[in-house]
Formats: C-alpha cells, structure tokens, sequence
C-alpha cells in the first residue's frame, strides 16, 4: 500500500464526520469475494448489494475513486445524508436502467437469506438485469438460502449443530456442518443448471479462520430461457 490508510479519513462528498472508512473491513469482505481493494479501480460501475454500512464504497471513495453504488433496504439516517451513491431498495426490484453495471458484489444479507427457489430466481434475474454483457455477479458465500433452509429442515443434526455457537460445536457436530455444506454446494450447482445459468465457484483471497464460507460464487451475465 503506497499511503497510510490508516491516516485517510473524511474525504470530498462524505460531509458527515463519522462516515469514514474502515479499510480493513472493506478488504476483508472483498477478500471472500476474490478482489483486492485495487481491482475495484479496473471497473466502471460497481453495485455492493446487502451494503448496510457502506464500507466498500467508503474505502474506494477515500482513495479517489466514486463507482461504488451501496444497495440495502435499511440504511442509517447519517448515510443517507452523507452523500455517499446508496439505493435504498429490495434488490429483487432496482431502479436502475438495464445493462447498467460492470460487477456485482453480493454479501451474505442478500441471497443468503431468501427462502424460497423463487426468491432466489427473482433475485438472480433482477441483478442479471441491471447487469452488462461480459459483467459478473460475485456471491458470498456460494451457497442459497432456500437451500440451506430445505437442508435445515431434513436434517435435525444439522440444524442442532448450526444453532450452537461456533465455539461450543464438537468434532461431531462440525462434521455434520460440513458434510451438509458440501450437500448444499451440489444442490446449488444443480439449482443453477436447471436454469442453464453457468457459474464457476472460486476460493477467496483470504479463507476466516474456521475456513467457513472460503468460496464465493462467479455468474457472469446471462439469458433467461
């Protein structure tokens, strides 16, 4: 890094003092998405979905960049005051024109959470609207949740194993997490087939430490049937 990020605060645009960057979560969250802050720089428009604090778009604006649009359905009073490019919208319904942007962040507050395979598929196909020929959507983590909720469901060992917390799970029950996690990767590239959507699953940058969620999902952009 050429500048001391720590030393980068408020910058032109972000007129409410507390609206900084914290460049460490930014990188983190692009890092299990497979991107460095500075690949943001190659692309033109960029859509952060499930954007709730922004901090991508904070830390791209603060180094000289402004192609970040954050899209959430709740934001703060302070960052919609703060002049930061925000969509306050469901992003199964975007104001936004056709073949607008060039890539698509999604975090886990988006797909994640949908329930049902047609939420899924709303969900997939208003993205894919917005987004340009050659463009690409990045999900993390690269699974769905109306999958992870079936799953919830058939198997009560998983779902005791997933209510427990993290540090209070035995060998046992990580084994059940992971043999199910691997039975939701199947299933979601099954999901996305019958749908002749082609999609790569890739690893991140920076694996967290209990080597959860270490893969994110590559759509690039697609034709509906």
């Amino acid at each position: 890094m050429a500048e001391d990020e720590s030393k980068l605060g408020q910058t032109e645009g972000l007129r409410v003092p507390d609206i900084k960057p914290n460049f460490k979560t930014a990188r983190a969250r692009l890092a299990s998405l497979g991107l460095s802050l500075e690949d943001l720089f190659r692309y033109g428009l960029i859509l952060d979905v499930g954007a709730k604090d922004c901090e991508i778009a904070k830390a791209v604006k603060a180094k000289g960049y402004d192609s970040v649009i954050s899209v959430d359905r709740a934001f703060s009073e302070e960052i919609m005051a703060s002049g930061m490019r925000v969509l306050k919208e469901d992003a199964r319904s975007l104001s936004l024109e056709n073949n607008k942007a060039d890539l698509i962040l999604v975090r886990s507050s988006a797909y994640y959470y949908t329930e049902t395979e047609e939420e899924t598929f709303a969900l997939l196909s208003e993205l894919n609207r917005v987004l340009r020929e050659g463009g690409e959507q990045r999900i993390h983590p690269a699974r769905f949740g109306h999958i992870i909720r079936a799953l919830l469901t058939e198997r009560p060992d998983f779902f005791n194993a997933k209510a427990k917390a993290s540090e209070r799970r035995s060998s046992t029950e990580l084994a059940v997490i992971q043999s199910c996690d691997a039975i939701a990767n199947v299933r979601t590239a099954e999901f996305l087939e019958r749908h002749s959507i082609f999609a790569k699953r890739r690893e991140g940058l920076e694996p967290n430490a209990q080597q959860n969620f270490r893969e994110y999902l590559s759509i690039p952009k697609f034709h509906a049937r």
